[in-house]
């Protein structure tokens, strides 16, 4: 059984959609398997990468496995890191080891691989390659003007009166005073520094 790894092109949308909704049962009008949105993940031209961001494993001459990376850097110490997130990863059931050997081919590509969730299936096999848990993020928000979302959305159901209730709740809550030895001072967009010089 022959096996190619290549990269995507836009002439492989539909299979990709088929592969996605056969493994992940999305609908055929789900977001992420619109042609703009897939273009945009997939192929549009990206400054931390070169060429498709995309990747297939072909197995007889059909797609396995499909997966694609979204480039980051990675700045540790002196060190400058090239690591992805795999995001769309999925393979066929029919094909066992195809979404294995895909993972393996895409890390060879950077210093890193890490991924954020995925599917029961995703997060049993990838301890096996040396996926290592991180602690769970937390998200943090603070509604600087809880009326301005309720001028906007109006009152057509009890859901903006509530969340207007918890935003100001939130609000009022919240810490509001400056700690001590922080400032701010507003910058124009050619004033900011960039953060990682000369890795881009």
């Amino acid at each position: 059984m022959s096996s190619t790894f290549r990269p995507t092109t836009p002439g492989d949308a539909g299979a990709i959609v088929n592969l996605m909704r056969n493994v992940f049962g999305m609908a055929a009008d789900h977001p992420g398997l619109q042609r703009e949105q897939m273009e945009w993940k997939y192929w549009r031209p990206h400054q931390g990468w070169e060429g498709s961001r995309s990747y297939v494993l072909e197995r007889d001459g059909e797609i396995a496995a499909h997966g694609a990376v979204m480039p980051l850097r990675l700045v540790w110490g002196e060190r400058r890191l090239r690591v992805v997130n795999l995001i769309d990863w999925a393979a066929r059931r029919d094909r066992p080891g195809a979404g294995v050997t895909l993972l393996q081919r895409i890390a060879r590509l950077a210093d890193g691989v890490f991924t954020a969730g995925g599917s029961e299936e995703a997060l049993r096999v990838t301890p096996a390659f040396g996926f290592k848990p991180s602690p769970p993020a937390r998200r943090f928000a603070l509604p600087l003007r809880p009326m301005a979302r309720l001028r906007h959305d109006g009152l057509r159901s009890w859901k903006p009166a509530a969340r207007l209730a918890r935003d100001l709740c939130w609000r009022l809550r919240a810490r509001v005073a400056t700690p001590a030895g922080w400032s701010a001072v507003r910058l124009r967009e050619d004033q900011i520094p960039d953060p990682l010089p000369g890795i881009r």
